[in-house]
């Protein structure tokens, strides 16, 4: 349990982020829509879905125990710039950071598929925000969007693609739970906090891409498998998260990877021993030695200072 930015405290181990593109994965970004936008301001449904709205528009939604309460979109706007934008947040659910998390998933999205630019129409009011997640005033004019006075904002991403990156276990990055107990042990040396300012890390669980949940039972390698504590074979899941690393580490050309010490996908140096015993031996988890199949260096997050001599090298 954590607290929200306004003091309360609130479980975001139950929140859940969802890539909608499917047609009912969609209705969860409109349900949020009409209860955030449409209801509180008055605003007519053919104003709020627009032809932006369709097949080829990518929507970021947030779940609370699977209900939907957050949400942005975004499209391709031509030379290299995705348009965000219907960012929306229920109200009970307000103040509580998940606008900036369903943007910078929708970020996430958008370097994964190659733009070169982020743009926003920002609210007159929300201007702050988004400078807060290094969007820029692009042009002086202000204008009307619906009953909403607006400003028009841009964040160019082509300097950040240049810079040499590094695969990370999202549970070290942070900003969504991800780990197995639904904990967080977000990284906190300053080098790695410098790197992820300056956009170098690009963050993944395994686990959690090869479609298991969080919270979900403990899992420990048992020699070619992966094994839950409840004695379901997880080998699948495990691998298919494995492959997707290694899959963002080649389509993102990673210099090197900073993996979760002990973790059976994230493991570098040691793993537990697959008897549920707390013991852990010498050995990796799948993840990584695929990473290390397919040619990639990888560090432990004790080895930050070590990983940080090796990027001075490459540069």
């Amino acid at each position: 349990m954590k607290q929200d930015n306004n003091g309360t405290d609130f479980d975001y181990s139950n929140i859940e982020v969802m890539r909608a593109e499917e047609e009912w994965q969609r209705a969860g970004a409109y349900s949020v829509r009409v209860e955030g936008m449409n209801r509180q301001h008055h605003i007519p449904l053919r104003e709020e879905f627009d032809e932006h709205d369709g097949p080829g528009t990518k929507y970021i939604v947030l779940l609370d125990d699977l209900y939907p309460v957050a949400t942005c979109r975004f499209y391709d706007a031509g030379g290299g710039t995705a348009n965000v934008g219907r960012v929306v947040v229920l109200p009970e659910y307000r103040g509580k950071g998940l606008g900036e998390i369903a943007m910078g998933e929708a970020e996430k999205w958008i370097r994964e598929l190659g733009y070169k630019n982020m743009g926003v129409d920002s609210r007159i009011q929300a201007v702050g925000f988004y400078e807060k997640l290094g969007f820029s005033l692009s042009d002086p004019e202000t204008y009307y969007s619906g009953p909403f006075e607006c400003r028009r904002m841009q964040k160019e991403l082509q300097k950040e693609e240049e810079m040499i990156k590094i695969l990370v276990s999202e549970c070290l990055y942070g900003g969504r739970v991800v780990r197995y107990d639904g904990g967080e042990v977000p990284e906190t040396h300053p080098t790695f906090l410098k790197w992820k300012e300056e956009g170098r890390l690009i963050p993944i669980c395994p686990e959690v891409f090869g479609g298991l949940p969080t919270p979900r039972p403990d899992s420990q390698r048992q020699g070619d498998k992966v094994t839950a504590c409840t004695g379901v074979d997880v080998t699948e899941e495990y691998t298919k998260g494995a492959l997707e690393a290694v899959r963002l580490a080649k389509e993102n050309n990673v210099a090197f990877c900073i993996m979760k010490q002990d973790s059976p996908s994230c493991g570098s140096k040691f793993i537990y021993d697959g008897t549920f015993t707390d013991t852990k031996i010498p050995g990796q988890g799948l993840a990584v030695e695929m990473l290390r199949d397919a040619g990639f260096k990888v560090f432990a997050e004790e080895d930050i200072d070590e990983a940080a001599d090796y990027l001075a090298g490459l540069e």
